[in-house]
């Protein structure tokens, strides 16, 4: 009995042993090894990791367009050109002469008219400038006069008349003949746009007419009023007003056209709101 329990002892220190190792050598201790995704040459599939763009590559990407929109975004905005009006060289016939709204204009050309003591005709402006001057004197100082010391605005017109140059200097209602040659001091010049001159006036007053040109006339026809009915001829050749026959009937807010030899008056109202269809 004694023996039994002896051999018993080391048999079971002997079964723990081969068990502790039987556990070691189940589980080796190996590095972990990531997981890979293989992909065959006819694949469609995209590696799952990407390698290193070549130069060949990179110069191919800084080279793609951009699309539309972005393209757009960063063209720079150019502000926009404004264009001005400019007041041509132009021909002025006796009518346009004498009519000239702005005085300090008409007293430049009233001043020509008395050298050549006649009136004026086919006066041909060459140039017309908005200016601003230094002092009074309108860039022509005279010797042995004192000028105002202060910024001066006017016109500086440069005219032909006989096969001779006139160079005015405007200001205000005063027009004054610079009769040395002389570059002119502005401190500044614009082209002035336009010169307004009136004509004769038309021989019946009305509003809401219609107008048409035709061969180089003017015809005016109806309107609001007691002129309902007239229909003048307007020749600016001559600046002068005819009365032709009247219109059929009394209209005010019509149209009109010249076409072929012939003035068309269509539609507009009765003098009483009401519409009116003829030709």
């Amino acid at each position: 009995m004694l023996s039994l329990r002896i051999l018993w002892i080391p048999a079971l220190l002997l079964f723990f042993v081969l068990a502790c190792g039987a556990v070691d050598t189940a589980a080796p201790s190996t590095p972990a090894v990531p997981a890979t995704r293989s992909v065959s040459p006819d694949s469609t599939l995209s590696p799952v990791v990407s390698a290193s763009p070549t130069p060949k590559q990179q110069e191919t990407a800084t080279e793609t367009p951009q699309s539309p929109q972005a393209t757009l975004s960063t063209i720079p905005r150019t502000p926009a050109q404004v264009k001005t009006s400019e007041l041509r060289e132009v021909t002025l016939t006796a009518a346009e002469i004498r009519g000239f709204v702005h005085l300090g204009i008409r007293s430049a050309m009233d001043d020509l008219a008395e050298r050549f003591e006649n009136p004026l005709d086919g006066v041909r402006i060459l140039a017309a400038q908005q200016v601003t001057w230094p002092d009074a004197s309108l860039g022509w100082p005279e010797p042995g006069f004192s000028y105002a010391q202060v910024l001066t605005e006017g016109i500086q017109l440069l005219l032909l008349y006989e096969r001779e140059k006139f160079d005015y200097r405007i200001a205000g209602i005063h027009g004054q003949l610079c009769e040395t040659a002389r570059p002119s001091s502005a401190l500044d010049s614009r082209p002035l746009p336009g010169i307004w001159t009136r004509l004769a006036d038309m021989p019946t007053s009305r509003g809401e007419v219609a107008a048409a040109v035709l061969d180089g006339k003017f015809y005016v026809m109806g309107g609001f009023g007691r002129g309902a009915t007239a229909m003048e001829e307007y020749d600016p050749a001559t600046d002068t007003w005819r009365n032709l026959a009247p219109i059929p009937r009394g209209v005010d807010h019509p149209a009109a056209a010249g076409l072929d030899g012939f003035v068309y008056l269509i539609g507009g109202l009765d003098g009483r709101w009401g519409p009116v269809d003829k030709v």
